[in-house]
């Protein structure tokens, strides 16, 4: 097993986890290695930057690998982080580590739930820091995009990998032996809390640096960290990281085995083939059957210059049988349409109609959107908003259509089924309400 410590700046926490795989490493055999990504946040992080360096190939004999940004690709927390994990992915890949290991701690995770709750996250989003999870796999690369921020390929955002190879004495040297693996990533120190590692490191007496941006309060994470959480842990339980940490092992429990339940309810609730009958302005009508190949729409009557077409029917992400949906509970109706919206968002579905050429023409299925973003102000990600609009039509006469929701869609009630549809320059459908 070869193992691939994250060891991002340093800090304590990962020179807490660093020194444990080593001491750990003649008992279990593995090849270890050290990651360290330098954002260029700071003036000191060339000194970091060599601080690890030394600290790892001169003090423990163990390959680094530094991993430097060119200036201005990683802006912020969240673009640094996705950053981080690419070149992790990239880089166990390349010199066939198993694990990567990073030393997020009970701490950590607090942290990460409490700004997810406050953001006003949901239940699944209050499930941070997992314990172990894929990271790449060689037949697909990273699970992320192998692109560095600004189209800098990972073979060095600033043009190479520092330190990256390995020094003759290591079992690094040569890596045509080790076979394709896939690649995870773990947190083996969850179940400590900061203090925890502190006293570690302190009673070892082991260096570590001070990234003096995590003093800034400026930053969200930082506000939490050095203002927030104290103040619980002084006016309400001095062990709050752990009594945290216990409640997300919880949390987690119990969402994974509802989105397993949620998957099954859904392959009953969901449907891949119905007709739907359209009305357009002139008043005619016309059955269009849908089968599981896929969703299209149809000119109705007339061209698009005269108005007589106005919305297109989302049908490959399927529709919803509303009597099958009446029958669950509200908790799983919630998730069950929430997939459904997110399955459609997945799709690419772009917020309102293709335009269309002067004097008419037929609508046309909507071309997936490249990336994840969508056109127009509507909101990209599934909001409780769009759900409880969607909910709202559980017993809503039929050809009633809900408001805006994500990416532009409309719910839309027909013939006792729940339809996503896309409008075109109107309502979803020119005759149906809109929900109060």
């Amino acid at each position: 097993m070869s193992y691939s410590g994250a060891n991002i700046f340093c800090l304590q926490d990962s020179v807490c986890l660093l020194q444990a795989l080593v001491d750990l490493q003649p008992l279990w055999g593995w090849r270890l290695g050290v990651i360290h990504c330098d954002h260029g946040w700071r003036a000191e992080s060339g000194a970091n930057a060599d601080f690890v360096r030394d600290l790892v190939e001169r003090q423990l004999g163990l390959p680094c690998y530094v991993q430097a940004a060119a200036p201005g690709t990683v802006p912020n927390e969240h673009s640094a982080r996705e950053w981080r994990y690419r070149v992790f992915a990239e880089m166990a890949i390349t010199y066939g580590y198993d694990v990567v290991v990073t030393g997020h701690t009970a701490t950590d995770r607090a942290e990460t739930m409490l700004l997810n709750l406050l953001r006003g996250s949901g239940p699944d989003g209050l499930v941070a820091l997992a314990r172990s999870r894929p990271l790449a796999s060689p037949s697909i690369g990273p699970l992320l995009s192998q692109q560095a921020p600004g189209g800098n390929d990972l073979s060095g955002c600033d043009g190479s990998f520092h330190g990256a190879t390995p020094s003759s004495s290591s079992d690094d040297s040569n890596l045509s032996h080790i076979p394709p693996r896939d690649v995870r990533v773990a947190r083996p120190l969850l179940e400590f809390s900061r203090s925890e590692t502190h006293e570690f490191v302190e009673l070892l007496g082991l260096p570590y640096f001070h990234d003096i941006t995590n003093d800034c309060n400026d930053l969200r994470r930082n506000r939490l960290r050095n203002q927030v959480m104290p103040a619980l842990r002084q006016g309400f339980n001095p062990r709050l990281d752990q009594a945290l940490f216990r409640f997300v092992e919880v949390l987690s429990a119990e969402m994974e085995y509802l989105a397993h339940l949620t998957d099954e309810l859904y392959g009953k609730v969901i449907s891949h083939a119905c007709e739907v009958t359209v009305q357009d302005t002139s008043g005619s009508h016309s059955a269009q059957h849908y089968g599981s190949d896929g969703w299209r729409t149809h000119e109705i009557g007339g061209t698009i210059g005269a108005g007589k077409v106005n919305s297109s029917i989302r049908k490959k992400s399927g529709v919803l049988k509303l009597d099958e949906l009446r029958q669950l509970p509200l908790a799983m109706q919630r998730r069950v349409v929430r997939k459904w919206l997110e399955a459609a968002m997945s799709e690419g579905l772009q917020s309102g109609a293709r335009k269309h050429g002067e004097g008419g023409g037929q609508v046309r299925k909507q071309e997936p959107r490249s990336g994840n973003g969508y056109s127009g102000a509507a909101p990209s990600a599934v909001r409780y908003e769009d759900v409880a609009r969607c909910l709202a039509l559980l017993h809503a006469p039929n050809r009633t259509n809900s408001d805006s929701l994500c990416g532009g869609m409309v719910a839309c009630v027909r013939n006792d089924q729940l339809v996503l549809s896309v409008p075109g320059g109107g309502a979803a459908d020119p005759g149906g309400s809109s929900e109060a």
